[in-house]
Formats: C-alpha cells, sequence, structure tokens
C-alpha cells in the first residue's frame, strides 16, 4: 500500500528478478522492492517511463531476465541489470540570505560570509539553498536545522526554502543538508554561524538587576515563541506556495465564457489539494467559428503554470489554421524552452461550419454526442504531450457537428479519481454518466459530472484537478 512506499493502491503486475527482488507495475508507475532491505524504490516519468499507468496481466519475463509490462503508453522495457544509482554526492550551496526586521522589510546578505549577524530589530531571516545534482534534481531532498534552535532536522522534501521569524538573541548554527535524485545525502551539508544580538535592555547587566523578577516570564516567552515558530514554518510554507500556484491557475483561465450565437459552452476546473497544471481556454474567429482548448501539465504548483503560460502564449492571437498544424507548432515552441521533463497533455478542437476539427496531444477521450442518431461516440488519439519529441507529428480527424449535438472534454482527474478504497472512478462510469445525460444542456451535463467525481470520493480529497469542458450546437 501507499502508506509502505508503493506509488499506488492498484497493482497491476509483480515479477520476481533473478535476485529474488520484486518489480510491481501500478497504476502510478513502476516499483523495485528489494526484499533484503525490506524497502521500495518507485520510478516514474522522471525515470524514463513513457507513462505511469499499467495495465492489469500485462507484463512477461524473457529467459535472459528482461522484464516487460504494458500501460496506456505502451510497452516498458526493464533491464534489471542495467539500473545504476547515482553515487555522486550532491554539493550543497546557499543561494540566497536575507534578513528581515520587524517590519517586514528584507535586505539581502552576503552567501559566502562565514556568519549572519542579526540585530534585535532584525531578529528573522529566509535562506534558499540548493544540492548541485544535474540529474534528475526535481528528485533531490532537502533536510535543515537551527542547531540551538531546532530539536531535530526539519525535512522539506524538494522545497529548498527556510524561515525562521522572532529568533531570540543568542548563538546558533544554521545547516542544511540535500540528497541527490537516489537519496543519497550529503550529511556535511553547509553551515553559516547565526548572531542574534539582545535589545539594550536584554544585555546582561540589565538583566542582573531583574532577573528574579522576569526570568520566569522570558523562559515562558522562549518556550512559547519556539511552538509558534515551529507551527509556522510548516504552515507558511504550504499555504504561500499553494495561493501562489492557484492563483497563477486562475489567471490563466478565460474570465468568462464565450458570447456566440452558435454554441452554449460550459466549463470548470476544480482543483485538488495540490495545485496542478489544467487548462482551459477558447479563442473565437471573425466568422463566428471557434477554437477550444483543454489541456493538463505535469507536475504541481509553479512548474505546471510555467508550462500553461508557454502554451497560452503561443495560442494568444490564433490564426485559423487545422488543429494538427497549431499543435505541431505549439511542440516546437515547448521544446525549445527545455523544461527537463515537463511535458503538457492537450487537446485542440475547431468548430466551423457544421464540423468540428480535433487532434489530441496525450489527452483522455473527448466524447461526441450526436443528436440526429442518439449515439455517443468516444473520440481518442493516441500521442505524446507536448515537449516530448522535436519531431512529434499530430494528426486530425473530423466530424460532423450540426445544431444539438454535444461534445465533452475532460482531464484525467475525473476518470482517475481514487476513493478511500484506493479505487479509481473509470472511464466506463464517465461514458455512461454522458450517455445517461446527453440531451441535457451543457452546465447541467457540468454538474452532474462534478456530482458523480464527489459521490465517488465521499469526502476524500482530489488527488488531482478536474477539468470539464461541455460545448453544445445551438
Amino acid at each position: 500500500f501507499k502508506e509502505h512506499g508503493l506509488p499506488s493502491n492498484v497493482i497491476s503486475g509483480i515479477i520476481p528478478d533473478n535476485a529474488g527482488n520484486l518489480w510491481l507495475s501500478t497504476k502510478n508507475g513502476l516499483s523495485f522492492f528489494n526484499t533484503a532491505e525490506g524497502a521500495f524504490k518507485n520510478f516514474d516519468k522522471d525515470d524514463g517511463l513513457h507513462g505511469s499507468e499499467f495495465y492489469t496481466d500485462t507484463y512477461a519475463v524473457n529467459n535472459r531476465g528482461y522484464m516487460y509490462f504494458g500501460g496506456s503508453t505502451g510497452m516498458t522495457e526493464v533491464i534489471p541489470g542495467n539500473i545504476r544509482e547515482n553515487t555522486n554526492i550532491p554539493t550543497v550551496a546557499i543561494t540566497d540570505m536575507k534578513k528581515v526586521n520587524r517590519d517586514g522589510e528584507q535586505t539581502n546578505m552576503d552567501v559566502t560570509a562565514s556568519e549572519l549577524k542579526l540585530s534585535y530589530w532584525e531578529p528573522s531571516f529566509r535562506a534558499e539553498f540548493v544540492a548541485l545534482n544535474f540529474t534528475k534534481s526535481e528528485k533531490n531532498q532537502y533536510a535543515y536545522m537551527l542547531k540551538g534552535f531546532d530539536k531535530d532536522w526539519v525535512h522539506t522534501g524538494s522545497y529548498r526554502f527556510a524561515n525562521y521569524t522572532n529568533l531570540p538573541p543568542g548563538g546558533y548554527t544554521f545547516r542544511v543538508k540535500g540528497s541527490n535524485n537516489d537519496g543519497l545525502w550529503n550529511e556535511e551539508g553547509v553551515s553559516m554561524a547565526v548572531t542574534v544580538f539582545p535589545a539594550p535592555w536584554q544585555t546582561w547587566w540589565a538583566y542582573s538587576i531583574y532577573v528574579i523578577i522576569l526570568g520566569l516570564s522570558v523562559y515562558t516567552y522562549v518556550r512559547r515563541q519556539k511552538h509558534i515558530h515551529s507551527l509556522e514554518i510548516e504552515e507558511n510554507r504550504k499555504s504561500e506556495e499553494l495561493d501562489l500556484a492557484r492563483q497563477f491557475q486562475e489567471d490563466m483561465l478565460p474570465k468568462k465564457m464565450p458570447d456566440t450565437p452558435n454554441f452554449d459552452i460550459a466549463a470548470v476546473i476544480k482543483t485538488s489539494t495540490e495545485v496542478g497544471g489544467d487548462y482551459y481556454d477558447f479563442f473565437q474567429q471573425d466568422d463566428g467559428s471557434i477554437y477550444v482548448v483543454t489541456g493538463d501539465a505535469t507536475g504541481h504548483g509553479m512548474t505546471a503554470g510555467m508550462m500553461v503560460s508557454i502554451t497560452k502564449a503561443g495560442l494568444y492571437g490564433i490564426p485559423a489554421i487545422p488543429t494538427d498544424q497549431i499543435t505541431n507548432r505549439l511542440n516546437r515552441v515547448i521544446k525549445k524552452f527545455e523544461l527537463g521533463t515537463n511535458r503538457l497533455a492537450l487537446n485542440v478542437s475547431y468548430f466551423k461550419n457544421g464540423q468540428v476539427q480535433f487532434t489530441s496531444a496525450g489527452m483522455p477521450p473527448a466524447y461526441l454526442f450526436i443528436s440526429t442518431t442518439g449515439e455517443v461516440k468516444e473520440i481518442l488519439q493516441v500521442g505524446l504531450p507536448l515537449g516530448g519529441i522535436q519531431g512529434e507529428r499530430y494528426s486530425q480527424e473530423e466530424h460532423p457537428f450540426e445544431s444539438g449535438d454535444t461534445m465533452v472534454f475532460l482531464s484525467d482527474g475525473l476518470p482517475e479519481a481514487e476513493n478511500a478504497a484506493g479505487e479509481m472512478l473509470g472511464y466506463e462510469a464517465v461514458m455512461d454518466c454522458i450517455e445517461k445525460n446527453k440531451n441535457k444542456n451543457p452546465e447541467t451535463i457540468k454538474n452532474i459530472l462534478l456530482d458523480l467525481g464527489d459521490n465517488w470520493l465521499n469526502g476524500v480529497p482530489l488527488q488531482d484537478d478536474i477539468t470539464i469542458v461541455v460545448v453544445k450546437k445551438t
């Protein structure tokens, strides 16, 4: 299970290797179980996998010990003997240091200095640090502590910032350590002495006058400040990053639905606890036609937001050209930015003259309701997300789209939502819901699909954003 180290509660296949260890395919990547150590090591797209979702009972091993796992993006080959861990211990460096006064004003400090001196008016500081490992650096891990203040290391995962506010006067040592992508730590790390000078009324000669009277009060004050500070560190880290990422995502979305007599449109993004990179947009043309775009960036927070902003800029002022040409152009643009393993799945649809052009780059299927026949068609194109391969070519297909027809676009957040038992809602349930409500207006269909997800999760927090866009020809 996840609490034991697996990336997902859904295991698709298990293969033992020649060393007696186990390789497990899941709905969220591959996992290696070292039977001697009793520990899991997980692999995902950042480690070279084409995709994270593997099919149940789709696995095999040949007589050389090579393993094969089938998934939504094709077959993945695993050669256990060729997998090597990164043995390079990364150098850790402090890259930014700011002291903060009681009015919240910040002053840049010299990160190469051996000591940070803080006056009683500037009892706070903010530090940024990095582990110099450039192999899958997004998997680098960090921990810091203020010796003399913290009782133990504060492990922050991949978060590279530390904040200390209202420090008591005294001498401290700020230490940072980091690991590479395979969890090999530089235990020595980097350190800087921190001295907080007391106020005039807190000097030794002043305390000698009223030490007996204020001794107990000072002790209580310091204990209380330590408790408050420990809570602030974690709360500020989560709230600041989450608020910034959520605001950035909202700024990328249209402020209102398109005002067009030809189409009735409803759209929504329901954000998860960790803000993802879902995106939708509309680009109306002078002749009454309209482009509808839905996307899902890999990762979370500002990394996903950067990918979405590049895409939005590339689509701004879009000319009336076929959807496959738009997708091909965007792929070249995103690839030139060299954003590492970050990718963007994207649907581009163009509604014009009683038809819809459709191109998909790694997105889940869209659903087309044909009012004249009552049929709901699942439209799925196989293709890599944008930013993967420079020369990737995307295809386009066309479908009639007449009055009364409806098209539904989704990100994978709804069909792949997991309930408390670790079970996914599934694409079949989404298809059935659309089939039952195909004749309703877009706003109603959108709300029914949201209710479908809420009822399935039954209070469990979203694991990924849910995006729904519904377009109906009036």
